[in-house]
């Protein structure tokens, strides 16, 4: 059950993964599209920037937990990395623990934050005049993956005493090859 519940999350990360990854193309051809209509055409494409700037959203939130899956965030570890396993197994646990907490934390606010722009209606002016909240619903999604990432790296320390980079590079909790920078 709990390798199930691994791989579907594992699933679930990479498919948001694909969808930031998307949003980045769209990002340059919106972009582009701008540049060649401003420098070729002396017009302009309507809302180009506000859209670029929306989707940054979605970028920066769908990646974090499948970047922390595979343990690809920048850390700098010249004293974890002369610990002992012991001593790394308790300062990663309280490391996780208050992950835990906080990206829980940042989800409901970020989830209540969101419902309530749905409700008023909220939008950003500028040449569109967009609604917010599908822009804003990347931060709930992304910090909710990672929250749950951060439980299911936060319960196998406890259960198996795994310490996250390693299992990274074993491609237990993904396909990643755990990407420490010292």
């Amino acid at each position: 059950m709990w390798k199930r519940l691994a791989r579907i999350q594992a699933k679930t990360e990479e498919v948001v993964t694909l969808l930031c990854a998307f949003a980045v193309g769209i990002m340059v051809l919106l972009t582009i599209s701008a540049v060649v209509a401003r420098r070729a055409l002396s017009t302009q494409v309507t809302g180009s920037y506000e859209i670029v700037m929306l989707l940054f959203v979605y970028v920066i939130f769908f990646g974090v937990a499948y970047a922390q899956r595979r343990d690809d965030h920048i850390t700098v570890e010249f004293v974890y990395q002369r610990l002992p396993k012991r001593a790394k197994q308790f300062v990663e646990g309280v490391v996780l623990l208050l992950c835990v907490v906080i990206t829980g934390i940042i989800t409901c606010y970020s989830a209540l934050s969101t419902w309530f722009n749905f409700l008023e209606g909220d939008i950003l002016l500028g040449s569109l005049g967009m609604v917010t909240w599908p822009w804003r619903m990347a931060v709930p999604i992304g910090m909710g993956l990672l929250f749950l990432r951060f439980l299911v790296q936060f319960s196998s320390l406890l259960i198996r005493g795994d310490l996250y980079e390693q299992t990274a590079n074993r491609g237990e909790t993904g396909s990643g090859t755990g990407g420490h920078d010292t």
